[in-house]
């Protein structure tokens, strides 16, 4: 597999892509080089190799590891290391970054109350989080900081465990990081665990799945709790698990989005239920989701479980129409409840 791979990373820099597709599992992943270039498809890498020179690439060692390799090269005098996920013993994703010389990578596990901020991503005049953690990391670590995460939560949307990486030069212990870090931050926002990974780990591109929990009020609606959990009133639980559950397994879920530049098809992996005292807790795991999918997917449950639609849930996927959903569930009650990543 060595030689293969050794092969492989060869064949592309010398622009001999069909070579290198022999080695590509059916349902490849893609590229995504150093220099933040994606290339999703064959054609795609075709193009890219047909619109550059041949590449001056060396490869200088390889390591295996159960389900990928990771790769130290030269490219055009850049020094960079690649990792490259296999599957039945194919290529199925491969991704390149810049080898970090004086720098460690760091993964932070993060929670934070999304009811005070104008959600994950940052914005130029809105508080966010994204927003609030780059700064508390540059002021703390004395060097610009740039934080990457596993994914983008809307305005009101909270979480127990998101996931984060930066760059840094500091040489500071990663439990006290976290600590020096979190005197800077806003009590909204908790830094539970940080260590030094991997500069190949992205904490976006190397999700196996992921899993949110919503919150719903079974007996009445609480004030204090009115941006932590949704009361919608009276409805038929049985049925409105039962529709949920339909919803298992991969589907196009475009009618449940409002994203229509990419593939709105996904997996979901598992749904289950469970009750705390008065509350609901709905946990939904899935290999990625669309915006305001999992919302969507409450809201209109809700709505058949107190018989205010003609549709199933499933019905309404088969439609593939994203403007037939107008009752989408509240922010407050849902959470980023766990990312897992490919070993």
């Amino acid at each position: 597999m060595v030689n293969t791979i050794r092969e492989f990373l060869i064949a592309l820099s010398q622009n001999k892509p069909q070579e290198a597709f022999n080695m590509l599992h059916p349902n490849f992943k893609g590229v995504r080089l150093y220099d933040e270039v994606i290339l999703l498809s064959k054609s795609s890498i075709v193009e890219y190799l047909n619109t550059h020179k041949t590449l001056n690439y060396k490869v200088t060692d390889i390591q295996k590891f159960t389900n990928y390799l990771i790769v130290d090269g030269v490219k055009n005098d850049v020094l960079i290391t690649t990792k490259i996920k296999l599957k039945d013993n194919l290529i199925n994703q491969v991704y390149e970054t810049v080898r970090l010389v004086d720098k460690k990578r760091v993964k932070c596990i993060i929670a934070y109350d999304g009811s005070t901020f104008s959600g994950y991503q940052k914005q130029p005049t809105a508080i966010t989080v994204q927003g609030e953690l780059e700064k508390a990391l540059s002021s703390t670590l004395h060097e610009k900081i740039i934080i990457y995460g596993s994914g983008r939560t809307d305005k009101g949307v909270h979480a127990y465990n998101q996931v984060i990486h930066f760059d840094t030069t500091s040489t500071i212990p990663r439990d006290k990081m976290r600590m020096v870090v979190s005197k800077h931050l806003t009590k909204a926002i908790q830094i539970k665990e940080s260590s030094d990974v991997h500069e190949t780990f992205h904490s976006r591109f190397d999700i196996l799945s992921k899993e949110y929990v919503y919150h719903i009020n079974l007996d009445s609606y609480d004030i204090v709790k009115r941006n932590q959990e949704w009361y919608p009133g009276v409805f038929d639980l049985s049925l409105f698990k039962k529709e949920l559950l339909t919803l298992v397994g991969e589907h196009d879920f475009l009618a449940f989005t409002k994203t229509t530049d990419k593939t709105t098809i996904r997996t979901i992996l598992d749904i289950r239920f469970e009750t705390q005292g008065n509350v609901l807790l709905i946990y939904i795991k899935g290999n990625g989701f669309l915006r305001y999918m999992i919302r969507n997917m409450i809201g209109y449950a809700m709505n058949i479980a107190q018989n205010k639609s003609n549709f199933t849930l499933l019905e309404i996927i088969d439609k593939l129409d994203n403007s037939l959903i107008n009752d989408i569930a509240p922010a407050g009650g849902l959470y980023m409840n766990e990312v897992k990543y490919y070993d």
